[in-house]
């Protein structure tokens, strides 16, 4: 645009400003509007959000923990296996966590708990020294440090991370406590010093119960799930044992815990008249109702061995139904298994095993049925934006079309952003070699509802068998 002399400003020796045209100043006005609504967007994405705690397994709750190993920086060799611990000293220096609520947050653990292990705040006393910093590197990302001490296990241990988008207080807890069991000893609710009730007391007791108190002591079950997996069994209805109500003392208590960060689940019989131990055992599930049933399931077994059923629930039909065969196309989707297994897959699923070949037909390794422990839908999410997101290389257009498009485009992925379309990402976990694997896989193509239906009359006719 060429600036003009009016004539006056030439018989007046003054120049006249000239006036900008309707597509600079939209342009303007295009920019000053981009520019404002990526500020909000960034602080949306930065600032600290609420928890929104949901009690999940934590395989589960964050897969990335599990699938993806930290940068670990080490400066002494720490040792090979966990060391007792009685004390513990946890601090930050992370203008984001106060010391006092990390802390709190851990004492409301119920594993911490239930580990006997006590927090100081005299950290040149204590077994172990946890401490949480945050620094900002050259490309401003921040990045959090959790460092572990100790010269009882001659430990100087550094892990690194990047700052979660949402439930921070849950993540970096977790984190915490992860570092913490790695290296102190959990005394996993004292079993073994329990006192044994004997086996005709059991006996007697089981065969005279009214009422069973369920006792969890795990933050990753509900109350109602276990109660409610114990009504939905029969057999108690039948034997006359009922739920006791939240202030009257049961006959027995049925006390459930879990392992953490395992797939693990703990559960004790436990005689309310001496506090002695009449049975105990374990089952492994991703999920709090899957455990719940499979305890619910095995309480009922060893009942039945001591108080007989009625003769209509004696015998519980173990017709095997594998489902129909079907044919899945997956990719890895945990760390290890994508190092195993880069390229794409096929599931087939029939006669109870599940085979996985390449897309020629080779076949790469394969579950049966009777090796199966569980499975898990992870409910995955992409946002619809970002199938419209631009790549860097790809924006030609000139600058005032850009800023233009810029006011229309960012405001239509602020409002696709809160779209969001599931992934069908799923885990199994499986026995290989006496180990528990666990392995993430991606559905690309196939029938998922179908898959999960499939995965399900596997591993629960599996689990009916054993029981």
């Amino acid at each position: 645009m060429t600036a003009t002399v009016s004539e006056s400003g030439r018989s007046g020796g003054k120049t006249t400003v000239p006036k900008p045209s309707w597509g600079t100043a939209i342009a303007r006005v295009a920019v000053s509007v981009f520019f404002l609504l990526l500020s909000v967007s960034a602080a949306a994405q930065t600032a600290p959000k609420p928890n929104n705690y949901q009690q999940k397994p934590f395989a589960t709750r964050y897969p990335d923990l599990l699938n993806s190993a930290p940068i670990i920086h080490s400066t002494r060799i720490p040792p090979s296996t966990p060391t007792e611990c009685d004390t513990v000293s946890i601090a930050s220096t992370d203008p984001w966590i106060r010391t006092a609520d990390l802390t709190t947050r851990i004492l409301a653990t119920p594993d911490f708990v239930l580990s006997g292990i006590q927090i100081t705040p005299e950290a040149e006393h204590a077994d172990l020294s946890l401490q949480l910093a945050a620094e900002i590197d050259d490309d401003e990302t921040r990045i959090e440090y959790l460092t572990a001490t100790s010269a009882k296990m001659n430990l100087e241990e550094r892990i690194s991370f990047l700052w979660p988008a949402s439930d921070y207080e849950e993540f970096i807890s977790e984190k915490v406590l992860r570092l913490l069991f790695m290296h102190c000893i959990a005394r996993r609710d004292e079993v073994a010093q329990q006192t044994q009730l004997p086996p005709e007391l059991v006996t007697r007791r089981l065969l005279t119960a009214r009422t069973i108190k369920t006792v969890v002591r795990t933050s990753w079950m509900r109350d109602k799930v276990l109660l409610s997996a114990l009504k939905a069994r029969p057999e108690f209805a039948a034997w006359g044992i009922k739920p006791s109500k939240d202030n009257k003392p049961a006959d027995f208590n049925l006390v459930v815990g879990h392992i953490l960060s395992t797939l693990t689940w703990t559960y004790r019989l436990i005689d309310t008249r001496t506090g002695a131990l009449m049975d105990s055992g374990t089952v492994m599930a991703f999920h709090d109702e899957r455990a719940a049933t499979r305890i619910a399931a095995a309480v009922v077994k060893q009942i039945s061995e001591r108080r007989p059923l009625p003769a209509l629930l004696s015998k519980a039909s173990q017709q095997v139904d594998y489902a129909m065969p079907g044919t899945w196309k997956v990719k890895a989707a945990s760390e290890d298994m994508l190092k195993r297994f880069p390229d794409t897959m096929r599931f087939v699923i029939s006669n109870g095993i599940i085979t996985a070949t390449d897309l020629k037909g080779a076949t790469l390794f394969s579950i049966s049925a009777n090796k199966m422990i569980d499975f898990a839908d992870t409910k995955a999410y992409d946002t619809i934006g970002d199938n419209f997101r631009w790549d860097e290389d790809d924006v030609s257009l000139g600058c005032d079309d850009c800023a233009i498009g810029l006011l229309v485009y960012v405001p239509i992925l602020l409002v696709l952003d809160q779209f969001r379309s599931p992934v069908h990402i799923f885990e199994i976990a499986w026995l290989e070699d006496n180990v528990v694997r666990v392995g993430s896989f991606r559905v690309s193509s196939g029938d998922y509802e179908v898959f999960l239906t499939s995965l399900n009359s596997l591993v629960e006719t599996q689990v009916a068998v054993r029981q």
